[in-house]
């Protein structure tokens, strides 16, 4: 029950009374209606804009954390791995794989040093008599000469060890004609700065021989062009 106090006795009265029961007094202190309110506060949501703050500088910094590193490089530490072998006529190739920061390159080995010189210092032609045939009844039948294209091949050794074995490919040539004779020089021994010429190295040319060998066959040591490319060298 809501009361107001009297002001003469100070005793509390019920708001329905309009006289003071106790002492007869009329005057009263009424309380401020003000006084019993109920104020309700309503907080103002915080700002998160602090939240987008921190996140910008954080991805400043990372930007200008990639731009240091990229100024400042890697130093590579490259693993190799050999993609093709280099020949005495072809380069090589080899993979490089930084084992830092995974880079990624490609370089050329060299073609192998030439340490033999070949070179065909003749050529010529080789032909010998068959034995006949003799049947049953005596009778005899020719057979056909064998007949051979002959080359003088010289082998120098430039190398500063002892050459014990060449291998590799004679290219003939006369004009757009080519024949590849291979060749296996074996059990050699020559020593450093020196030369040894291997004689009578060819093929045998039969009638059944392609256009190349009869071309080669027919044609003088000075009409013709000679390569030798090694494939192998034993030392």
């Amino acid at each position: 029950m809501e009361t107001k106090k009297c002001l003469y006795c100070g005793k509390d009265v019920p708001n329905g009374y309009n006289i003071c029961p106790y002492c007869r007094s009329a005057k009263f202190d009424v309380p401020n209606e003000q006084d019993n309110m109920t104020v309700a506060i309503v907080e103002k949501p915080k700002s998160k804009s602090w939240i987008w703050i921190v996140v910008a500088v954080v991805f400043f910094l990372f930007i200008i954390a990639l731009i240091l590193n990229g100024t400042k490089g890697c130093d590579h530490n490259y693993t190799e791995e050999i993609v093709s072998e280099a020949t005495y006529s072809e380069t090589g190739l080899k993979k490089l794989v930084c084992s830092e920061c995974g880079e990624t390159a490609t370089e050329t080995i060299p073609v192998l040093p030439a340490v033999v010189e070949v070179e065909v210092v003749d050529k010529y032609e080789y032909e010998e008599a068959a034995e006949p045939i003799i049947l049953p009844d005596g009778t005899s039948i020719a057979r056909p000469s064998s007949k051979s294209a002959l080359f003088d091949i010289k082998i120098t050794n430039i190398s500063s060890e002892t050459v014990r074995g060449v291998k590799g490919t004679l290219k003939v040539k006369r004009g757009e004609t080519v024949l590849n004779i291979m060749c296996d020089f074996s059990e050699l021994n020559i020593p450093a700065s020196y030369s040894y010429t291997e004689k009578g190295y060819g093929y045998e040319f039969t009638g059944y021989s392609n256009q190349g060998e009869l071309i080669v066959y027919i044609s003088p040591y000075e009409d013709l062009e000679f390569e030798f490319e090694v494939t192998e060298i034993v030392y």
